[in-house]
């Protein structure tokens, strides 16, 4: 997965969320009628992104940090190949930076820090 943030590209290992759900309105009719399901507008979870911190992200996390709330971002996903050639049209999301977590630290860990940027997605999937 690839974030643009304000012009920076960002290569983060782990996607999570990004669902699309909808609460369609159910009416049972008069007389005993059968159920029906209505449509209702659909919403698409927050996405959540994360990456080993790296020597390279020492100023774009902090970067990233006075960005929050403001920055539009752009997420692409992309299935690749065994090649590592894409295929097939990436998943695009769209949306707002809204939060970075810096990951966990152990000094008695073999375990790599792994640090988080959250996006509030806009809607619809690209």
């Amino acid at each position: 997965m690839t974030m643009s943030c304000e012009g920076r590209q960002i290569t983060f290992d782990t996607f999570t969320g990004s669902g699309v759900t909808s609460d369609p309105v159910k009416r049972r009719r008069g007389g005993m009628g059968p159920q029906r399901a209505y449509g209702a507008p659909s919403s698409t979870e927050d996405v959540t992104v994360s990456k080993p911190y790296e020597d390279a992200d020492v100023e774009l996390r902090r970067y990233m940090y006075s960005r929050v709330g403001k920055a539009r971002v752009v997420i692409s996903k992309q299935a690749l190949d065994l090649d590592g050639n894409a295929f097939g049209r990436a998943e695009v999301y769209t949306g707002i930076l809204s939060g970075v977590t810096p990951g966990e630290v152990d000094s008695d860990s073999n375990e790599v820090e792994m640090w988080e940027a959250m996006i509030s997605v806009d809607g619809s999937v690209g």
